[in-house]
């Protein structure tokens, strides 16, 4: 089980939503969409806020065994954002995994496979529901080689429903790709890159796309196990339909930069400093975003 809490600062947010049920994907639902030129007027609105996140999980293992397990969890997440009113976001993540362990030949493996059912409400009203299934497959060749490859399929339902049929953004995504670590000093140190594909099939025309997306990034353990993390992505993302508000096709261009300085401080609890810069560069002005987030995090584990 987990516990977390931070203070978060936002700058600017979007409202293309990410497929992944993580944190950064939750955060995102807090801030209103502030494009990089002001359409519409947006950018006269505030758009900075101080936030709480809060996270807690548990999971409970209904079998464990040396070469196989099967546990049930749920996660309960909160934000509490102060300046932008109605901005709250808070869900609730039921899921069932397994994982099975082994080895072909003399490369060890670790297959699992995760359903997740999380249902999401904005300002405490019901905004999303989504059906995830994600199976992995870890190989590790060495101590050094270590390949995960995945596929996720994922069907979400928004709560409410366009006036326009086209604008209908229930969907079912496929995503696969693979990610290839080479670490160091048993793992205290890494490199990693890979390479995800995705389409999307929605039920109105100005949401169906395919995205490629590269990622790329390290870790170094300092002295004190003080650890240092940076991560980036490129995501290309092209919409194969002509939207009915403005009468092109949609091209973006997503790059993310993490970067964070984590310690852990005994007896399960760790503390963290993180930033996080999201440039989104669109054809369509009103998708064209940046985004900073400086945060504080405080996690305990037990």
């Amino acid at each position: 089980m987990s516990a977390r809490s931070s203070t978060k600062i936002w700058c600017s947010e979007y409202r293309r939503f990410p497929d992944d049920p993580d944190i950064p994907f939750y955060i995102g639902l807090t801030v209103i969409l502030i494009p990089t030129t002001n359409v519409f007027g947006l950018r006269d609105r505030d758009r900075k806020s101080f936030i709480n996140l809060f996270y807690l999980r548990g999971e409970y293992f209904l079998l464990r065994e040396l070469a196989y397990d099967l546990s049930v969890s749920y996660g309960f997440y909160q934000t509490i954002t102060y300046s932008l009113r109605g901005m709250d976001v808070q869900n609730h993540i039921l899921s069932l995994n397994f994982s099975k362990r082994g080895n072909i030949g003399p490369i060890p493996y670790d297959f699992r496979i995760n359903y997740a059912y999380d249902y999401l409400l904005s300002d405490y009203r019901y905004f999303l529901q989504r059906h995830t299934i994600r199976p992995s497959l870890i190989f590790q060749k060495s101590q050094k080689h270590l390949s995960l490859f995945q596929y996720a399929f994922q069907v979400k339902e928004f709560r409410e429903k366009p006036l326009f049929p086209e604008d209908n953004r229930d969907a079912v995504n496929h995503e696969a790709g693979f990610i290839h670590f080479l670490r160091f000093d048993d793992a205290k140190h890494y490199i990693k890159a890979g390479y995800f594909y995705d389409k999307e099939f929605a039920q109105g025309d100005n949401w169906d796309y395919e995205g490629n997306k590269f990622v790329t990034g390290f870790q170094y353990t300092f002295p004190k196990d003080i650890r240092l993390n940076v991560d980036y992505e490129y995501k290309r993302i092209r919409y194969e339909n002509i939207n009915i508000f403005f009468a092109e096709k949609r091209r973006d261009i997503d790059r993310g930069l993490m970067t964070a300085i984590s310690k852990d401080i005994g007896k399960g609890w760790s503390v963290s400093l993180e930033y996080l810069h999201r440039r989104n560069s669109s054809n369509i002005a009103l998708y064209d975003y940046k985004k900073n987030l400086y945060s504080v995090g405080l996690s305990w584990r037990w």
